[in-house]
């Protein structure tokens, strides 16, 4: 639920007796009327079994699931893409071609950090295959600015001009999830990662790209997003529903007052 909506609040940790746990944020880019143009110098290729990549970096995450096998199976995920500088040095993590079952991304993390090229990956979840949004009560003359904000982006030759999403009427949206930074320059390339599922989410005609990050998540910066379309504090609280047993650890004891951990892996069946 979102942090400031006391009705909800109150339901679950007064009278349902949940604990706040946690505080997320869902950044949401909107989907331009134009296509994002690329950076030629990033190479971004599909991953094929992915699970084994995403147990290798997220084994120690919060929250991962023990099934991401059968997220990665599933007909909602759309894929999972990696971004590489074209300009450093090739390794066996890349592997050739565009991404088949032959390559072994999992490699890359057998190096030396001081020694690994920079790569970011994600994972894409078709959120507009299982429900839509819309956004009613809005006046004639907001719909009109949207309107025309939308046609003076299509018609500028040249460039992309950042324009609203037009959710006045059902839109459906793609969740970035299983968001991933490695190395010196991968900043840049999670960003031009972002804007490849960009382009992806306005080919399956979605409105907006949403994704949720731990709040104090380093990647959180290269985000692209609209502050006003996203959400700074989305609730999770959490409940015990099994006594503790006399074995137990303190730390199992005491697994809701654990700190906030810097990145979270977010389950998309459960966005």
């Amino acid at each position: 639920t979102e942090k400031d909506n006391e009705a909800s609040v109150n339901l679950f940790t007064k009278r349902l007796k949940y604990l706040k746990f946690r505080t997320p944020t869902i950044l949401v880019q909107p989907i331009y009327a134009k296509a994002k143009r690329l950076n030629p110098r990033v190479k971004i290729v599909e991953v094929k079994h992915s699970e084994n990549l995403y147990r290798e970096v997220f084994k120690h995450v919060e929250f991962f699931p023990k099934d991401v096998d059968v997220i990665m199976r599933s007909k909602l995920h759309k894929g999972t893409w990696m971004a590489f500088w074209r300009d450093e040095e090739e390794t066996e993590c890349e592997g050739s071609g565009h991404g088949q079952e032959n390559h072994d991304h999992v490699h890359v993390l057998d190096h030396d950090h001081d020694q690994c090229r920079s790569w970011a990956m994600l994972s894409i979840w078709k959120c507009n295959e299982i429900f839509k949004l819309q956004l009613k009560g809005a006046s004639w003359r907001l719909r009109g600015m949207v309107s025309v904000a939308r046609l003076f982006g299509r018609i500028v030759p040249g460039i992309v001009v950042p324009t609203p999403p037009d959710v006045f009427r059902p839109f459906g949206l793609h969740l970035a999830y299983g968001l991933h930074a490695h190395g010196p320059r991968s900043s840049g390339l999670l960003t031009e990662l972002l804007w490849f599922a960009h382009n992806l989410a306005k080919k399956d005609g979605c409105a907006v790209l949403a994704s949720e990050l731990a709040s104090g998540d380093p990647i959180r910066p290269h985000v692209p997003h609209w502050s006003s379309l996203s959400c700074e504090e989305d609730l999770w609280c959490i409940k015990c529903l099994t006594p503790p047993s006399s074995s137990s650890t303190s730390i199992e004891t005491n697994w809701s007052k654990t700190l906030p951990p810097t990145s979270i892996f977010v389950d998309p069946r459960d966005f």
